[in-house]
Formats: C-alpha cells, structure tokens, sequence
C-alpha cells in the first residue's frame, strides 16, 4: 500500500520510505482494514488457525463477509492441506495482540472466550471421531484457557 501511495503521488520510491518498524506496519495495515475486518483480524489473532466460520464466531459477527475479505489480505497465508485452512504468521498475530490499544483487557476476554466456544462448536458438530479434529480443538483450546484463564 505504501508503494502504491508513493507511485500515486507521482515520486519514485526509496529504501527509506519503507523503513518502518513492525508495529508501525500492523498498525499501517489495521487502518487500511473496514472496522470489522479489523474485529475480525483481532479476534483469529488469539487462534494458531481458522477458517471462515470460525473466524465469524471468533469475532461475534452474524455474517461471514468481514472474515472472507480479511481471508484475501495478502497478510494470511493459507494452507489448503490443514485443518482449518487460513492462519496468521507468529510475529503478525503477537504485535497485533500487543500492539493494538483498542482492545480493553475485556474486549480480548470475550473473543477468547467466543473463540473457545466456536472451537467447542465445531467438535460438537463434526462425527467425533475425527483424532486431528479434536487435537486442533484441544491444542487450540487449551492455549486459550491458559491465556485467558
């Protein structure tokens, strides 16, 4: 985005145009972001990964639209092979939940907690007898409880 701003105002660009901090580009990124793709982009930031349902009931949103527009920003990566599809890199999930003051301490506790839920949802819906299901849902669970209590 930033290269585009510069082409668009007619310069050419340097090294020093994109000599930023990473915070500073999160930060960069989450204002290019609707206000619900930014919910939603907080919210997966508490799981290792997601897909588009759980994205949804991660961010309490009734619709999954938000979710599918954040899913097609180049900062997720996607993983067809995996069990939930769509992820954030380490570094991309840790600054936006250290970084972002948006957020109350309450705001994390009740994605977290609408995140464990949505996790326990798509056990309870799928045949029970899915081993690499219910290890994601345990090892993504798990960490929530013990970040969350």
């Amino acid at each position: 985005m930033r290269f585009l701003e510069i082409r668009r105002a007619g310069r050419e660009s340097a090294s020093a145009d994109f000599d930023h901090d990473f915070p500073a580009l999160i930060a960069r990124t989450l204002s290019d972001l609707t206000r619900e793709e930014r919910h939603v982009l907080r919210s997966v930031s508490l799981l290792d990964a997601f897909d588009l349902s759980l994205a949804t009931a991660a961010a309490g949103l009734p619709h999954q639209a938000p979710a599918l527009r954040l899913i097609e920003r180049p900062f997720v990566r996607e993983n067809p092979f995996g069990l939930w599809p769509f992820h954030l890199h380490g570094l991309t999930r840790s600054t936006v939940r250290g970084a972002d003051d948006r957020w109350s301490p309450g705001d994390w506790q009740q994605a977290a907690e609408r995140s464990h839920a949505a996790l326990g949802e798509q056990w309870r819906a799928g045949t029970g007898r899915d081993r690499a299901l219910l290890v994601g849902c345990l090892r993504q669970g798990l960490g929530l409880a013990r970040d969350f209590h």
